[in-house]
C-alpha cells in the first residue's frame, strides 16, 4: 500500500492493476527467452503458439466476470438482429426517397442554367435485392426479400410530381423490357444505367408485369442535368461529385434540419459537375505533375509530386466558391426560400472547427466566407426578382461555355487512368 502511494496511485486498483501488467510483462519476456534457448533441442513455431496460447488462456481466466449473467438464447438474439437489420433497412429507404424527392425537380431547374448538359430524365427508379447488398451489405439481400423485393426488377421509387405518376406505373412493378431490350438477364443496377444513358428527349416503352398480367406504358420524360444522384451508407456528414454523378452520405442527410439545406447541398454539388470542376482539377493536376518529371530529369531531384499537388489545389478554393453561387441560383429556380441559407455553414463549422480559418493549400474557402458569399449572392437573386430579371448566375454564358470546352469523350477515363479527385463538400 505504501508503495503504491509513493507511486503516486490515486487508487488501489489503478496501482494493482499497473502492478499485474508489468508483472505479465516481466513474465513473457522470460517466457519468449526461454523459448528462444536451444539446449540441443528446437521447438517449431507452431508448438511455441500452442503453449503460449495455453498459458495466455489461463492467466486471462482470472479476470473474468464475476456477477451473474443473464441466459440468452441464438434464437432469440437473431429475432432482435432480424428486427435491428428492417429498422436499417426502412430508414435507409427513407432517406434515399426524402433524397430523390429533392434532387429531381433540382436536376430539373439546373438543367435550364447548363442547357447542353441535359438528358431525359423519367421520375422513377429500380431495384432488386443486389441493389441493397451493394448499397448495405450482402446480408441486406435477405433483409429485403422479407420486404417484398427479390431477384427480379422492379420499380422501386416513383417521384410524386412527375408525368410518370400519370402512366399507371406503380411501385412493385416487375419490369420486363425497356425500348423492347429485355433485361431478365440484368440486375438493378445495370438497367439504371440503360435509362440514364439514353439521350434522345423522348418517352420510352416499358413492359412491365403486374399480378401475373403483361402491360405496356409509354413513359414521358422531363430534361435535367444528366448527373444521377446516389445514396451512400455512410455516417460521415458530406457530398461529392465526381464528374459523373452526385453522392450523398446518409449522415449528411440525417444533419440536414430542412429540405432546404438538403437542396443546397445538392445545388453545390450539382454545379461542380456541370462547371466540369472535377475535369479542371484533373488537368491541372496533370500539367502540375509534368513539371514534377521535368525537374527530376534536369536535376535528378524528386518532388514528391509537390507541383502535381499544387496544381490539383490551385483553383479548388474558387471552384468551390463558383459552386456554392451557382447552387444558390438553382436553388431559388426550384422556388425554395433562400433567405438564411448561410446559417447551414454556421451549423457546419460547429461540427468542423477548422473550417473557420484556413491553412496553406486548403482546398475549401473558410465558412465564414462562404457565409458572407451566399448572403451577397442571396442579395443579388433578390434584387433580380424585384426587377423582373431571369435568375441566371452572372456571366453565365461564358462560365457555361469554359465547361463546354472541356472536351468531355471516352477518351477521358485513359487520359486520367490511375488518377482521381473528387470534389467534395466539407474535406
Amino acid at each position: 500500500m505504501h508503495y503504491l502511494a509513493k507511486k503516486g496511485f490515486d487508487s488501489i486498483d489503478t496501482g494493482l492493476n499497473l502492478l499485474f501488467c508489468k508483472i505479465m510483462e516481466k513474465f513473457l519476456y522470460r517466457l519468449s527467452c526461454f523459448f528462444n534457448l536451444t539446449h540441443g533441442y528446437t521447438m517449431k513455431p507452431s508448438v511455441k503458439l500452442f503453449v503460449v496460447t495455453i498459458i495466455c488462456h489461463f492467466v486471462i481466466a482470472g479476470c473474468g466476470t464475476t456477477l451473474k449473467q443473464v441466459s440468452v438464447s441464438d434464437a432469440e438474439v437473431q429475432i432482435e438482429r432480424e428486427k435491428q437489420q428492417d429498422a436499417v433497412f426502412s430508414l435507409f429507404t427513407e432517406r434515399s426517397d426524402k433524397l430523390h424527392n429533392i434532387s429531381y425537380p433540382l436536376l430539373m431547374v439546373a438543367g435550364d442554367i447548363f442547357p447542353k448538359q441535359t438528358r431525359p430524365i423519367y421520375g422513377f427508379l429500380l431495384h432488386d435485392k443486389y441493389l441493397y447488398g451493394k448499397l448495405l451489405g450482402h446480408e441486406y439481400e435477405e433483409v429485403a426479400e422479407r420486404h417484398n423485393i427479390g431477384e427480379k426488377i422492379t420499380v422501386g421509387y416513383i417521384h410524386p410530381d412527375f408525368p410518370v405518376g400519370a402512366t399507371g406505373l406503380k411501385i412493385g412493378d416487375q419490369i420486363i423490357s425497356i425500348n423492347d431490350k429485355l433485361i431478365e438477364k440484368m440486375n438493378a443496377y445495370e438497367a439504371m444505367k440503360i435509362l440514364q444513358h439514353l439521350k434522345e428527349d423522348a418517352p420510352i416503352k416499358l413492359s412491365i408485369k403486374r399480378d401475373f398480367q403483361i402491360n405496356k406504358l409509354v413513359i414521358p420524360c422531363v430534361l435535367g442535368c444528366k448527373y444521377p444522384i446516389n445514396i451512400a451508407n455512410n455516417d460521415v456528414i458530406n457530398a461529392w461529385a465526381d464528374n459523373k454523378s452526385v453522392t450523398v452520405t446518409t449522415g449528411l442527410i440525417r444533419f440536414c434540419e430542412s429540405d432546404r439545406e438538403l437542396a443546397l447541398v445538392l445545388g453545390h454539388e450539382i454545379s461542380h459537375n456541370a462547371l466540369k470542376h472535377v475535369v479542371k482539377t484533373r488537368t491541372n493536376a496533370i500539367i502540375g505533375s509534368i513539371f514534377d518529371v521535368a525537374i527530376q530529369l534536369a536535376t535528378g531531384v524528386s518532388t514528391s509530386n509537390t507541383f502535381g499537388s499544387i496544381g490539383a489545389s490551385v483553383f479548388s478554393i474558387a471552384f468551390e466558391e463558383e459552386a456554392d453561387y451557382a447552387g444558390l441560383y438553382i436553388l431559388s429556380r426550384a422556388k425554395y426560400d433562400i433567405s438564411g441559407a448561410g446559417n447551414f455553414f454556421r451549423r457546419m463549422a460547429a461540427e468542423h472547427p477548422s473550417s473557420i480559418k484556413s491553412g496553406f493549400l486548403a482546398s475549401h474557402p473558410t465558412s465564414p466566407k462562404r457565409f458572407v458569399s451566399i448572403e451577397h449572392t442571396i442579395e443579388e437573386i433578390e434584387e433580380k426578382k424585384q426587377n423582373g430579371i431571369p435568375l441566371f448566375p452572372e456571366e453565365k454564358a461564358k462560365d457555361v461555355k469554359d465547361a463546354e470546352d472541356v472536351q468531355e469523350t471516352n477518351d477521358e477515363e485513359e487520359i486520367f487512368s490511375g488518377i482521381y479527385f473528387d470534389t467534395t463538400l466539407f474535406s
